[in-house]
């Protein structure tokens, strides 16, 4: 939305934006911000918006295969720097899909017409000839701008989006938990915290008024949706909500693996938090405890602290896990966790959760 109103601005004062990349977009918290000035030029008469293919690919075609396909064709992402082709977006849409007016003519049509054209000279001469009214490149933004806000996620449930309604914690098991996240966050105030595993932010929250900026990467993309969304409805701007699968993070992309920055490169932590996470990935994604302090203890600042809740193997919700699997993970025990750590971090604090076999442990990095 912000592209295609930068794009409508631009053209009202003569110009045009000549880039539709996602990349020329980042994030001030949870608010998107137009990073790249050279995208604009002056706009000549019967110039046609050469940007259109890329906007398609970059923000229309993935908008529209996470709604209307599946939620988790928002990783196709990390597989193409320029965006998503249209032949396969078209290709992966459902048939109902053609009945919207939008998407037959932005993505389906537009698709048939790029797979007509693979002579590169041709098709260069027929775009030198083509002009387009200023008119007209109103009414494509116009209807580019319907095709985007009448993309709505359905109310499909996904494993955790609606976690805070199904966990074994009692109501002052959760105080206590907040008050001692609290505790720490103010103690270790600093630029950057992460909350691994962030959910629909509710402990993300309670870290903002003590740093600069708070990541809030969770797998699940209702649940960040979620996030994002009560974000956009209240005061707090300085919590940016990340889709991200921590057992396959966004890696480094592009030309020589240097166009795009990892998410581990990006990262230097003060506080990293990891609260019922880490036995998700032992036990769901087979991550050892000693990779996971090592993944910790590199998205950290020197001297950066992590907050990390240990959950022992009796609790019922890793014993819902373990119910239709055998249990393999001998080494999934509280001193196997401690031990692990110990190489990488110093024990700063133990909290005991009240009413709750859970415990938070806070460790510095050495």
């Amino acid at each position: 939305m912000l592209t295609l109103t930068l794009h409508k601005e631009a053209l009202a004062r003569g110009a045009i934006l000549k880039d539709a990349s996602a990349y020329n977009v980042q994030f001030v918290g949870s608010k998107p911000i137009f990073i790249d000035l050279l995208s604009f030029d002056m706009w000549r008469s019967g110039q046609p918006w050469q940007a259109y293919q890329q906007f398609c690919k970059h923000f229309l075609a993935p908008l529209a295969l996470i709604v209307s396909a599946d939620l988790h064709c928002v990783y196709l992402l990390k597989l193409w720097v320029e965006g998503i082709s249209l032949e396969l977006a078209s290709h992966l849409l459902p048939v109902k899909s053609y009945f919207s007016f939008a998407l037959l003519w932005h993505i389906h049509l537009h698709a048939r017409l790029l797979a007509k054209s693979h002579d590169g000279r041709s098709v260069a001469q027929k775009a030198r000839s083509v002009r387009v009214s200023k008119d007209s490149l109103f009414s494509i933004a116009k209807s580019l701008k319907s095709a985007v806000e009448s993309i709505q996620l359905s109310k499909e449930k996904t494993p955790w989006g609606k976690y805070y309604e199904d966990t074994n914690y009692t109501e002052a098991a959760t105080k206590e938990k907040m008050r001692i996240v609290t505790f720490v966050a103010e103690r270790l105030k600093g630029k950057l915290a992460i909350d691994l595993g962030a959910n629909t932010g509710r402990y993300s929250q309670l870290l903002a008024p003590y740093f600069d900026l708070v990541l809030a990467p969770d797998g699940d993309v209702l649940a960040v949706e979620q996030h994002y969304l009560s974000l956009k409805a209240g005061k707090c701007t300085n919590i940016l909500p990340l889709v991200l699968d921590l057992a396959n993070p966004s890696p480094a992309l592009g030309w020589a693996c240097r166009e795009r920055s990892s998410f581990k490169e990006r990262c230097s932590a003060d506080l990293l938090l990891s609260l019922a996470l880490v036995h998700h990935l032992v036990i769901t994604a087979g991550i050892p405890f000693e990779e996971i302090v090592k993944c910790f203890s590199e998205l950290l600042a020197e001297g950066g602290c992590a907050l990390v809740e240990f959950i022992p193997k009796e609790d019922s919700q890793i014993q819902r896990m373990l119910a239709a699997r055998e249990d393999v993970f001998k080494d999934y025990t509280e001193e196997h966790f401690k031990g692990a750590f110990s190489c990488k971090f110093s024990l700063v604090e133990r909290f005991s959760v009240r009413e709750s076999d859970r415990t938070l442990y806070l460790f510095k990095k050495l």
